[in-house]
């Protein structure tokens, strides 16, 4: 369902990657590793068409996602370095903000509750610890319905029990035939099956 074909990016003049060829269909996995500067985030910014490449294409269902772009990004679920959280507004709130679709405020409760942030439901952004953010960005992911998660380095942070539920929240979505691109340092759990890997560098 997303695939490329040749991808390639430069910054400035030094060539980050070239000949990036892939497909995933549903229920599959890719993990993106390499040293720092290699052009992990790059090309996971590309995949989500926020960034252009330097040569090849992004598909989403045998498409262009610069032809259809708003179709990919209503199934499209990126996290990146940047939590883009309101820090006057509650973790609740924040949750309820970044899945205006989902439902009522006792399901996103439940969600947190899941995520290990119950306590913390009440308490304004601007005070959850950098672990607590990416819980509730994932939070935002499993409220959602988004059918592709491209997830920078979403392990970073957190203690044990935080990286333990990633890999449910993923293996969860794999499961129900979504499809996951992630870059992570840490190797992934075998809970989440067989996990292709694309090593850039």
């Amino acid at each position: 369902m997303i695939s490329t074909d040749n991808l390639a990016a430069r910054r400035g003049e030094r060539l980050l990657f070239n000949g990036v060829n892939f497909k995933l269909d549903q229920g599959q996995a890719l993990r993106i590793t390499g040293a720092n500067g290699t052009g992990k985030t790059t090309l996971l910014r590309i995949l989500a068409g926020l960034t252009e490449p330097d040569l090849g294409s992004v598909k989403w269902c045998g498409e262009d996602i610069r032809q259809c772009r708003e179709t990919f990004h209503e199934q499209l679920a990126y996290s990146g370095h940047q939590f883009g959280l309101r820090g006057e507004l509650t973790a609740l709130e924040n949750l309820s903000y970044l899945t205006p679709d989902s439902s009522e405020s006792s399901a996103l409760i439940e969600i947190m509750e899941r995520v290990g942030l119950s306590r913390c439901i009440n308490l304004p952004a601007r005070y959850l610890s950098q672990g607590q953010r990416r819980r509730l960005i994932l939070a935002g992911l499993a409220a959602g319905q988004a059918r592709c998660w491209i997830l920078d380095e979403p392990l970073a942070a957190l203690d044990n029990a935080g990286i333990e539920m990633v890999e449910m929240l993923c293996a969860d979505h794999l499961k129900n035939s979504g499809i996951l691109v992630i870059t992570s340092h840490q190797n992934l759990s075998s809970t989440l099956g067989r996990v292709a890997e694309l090593h850039l560098g």
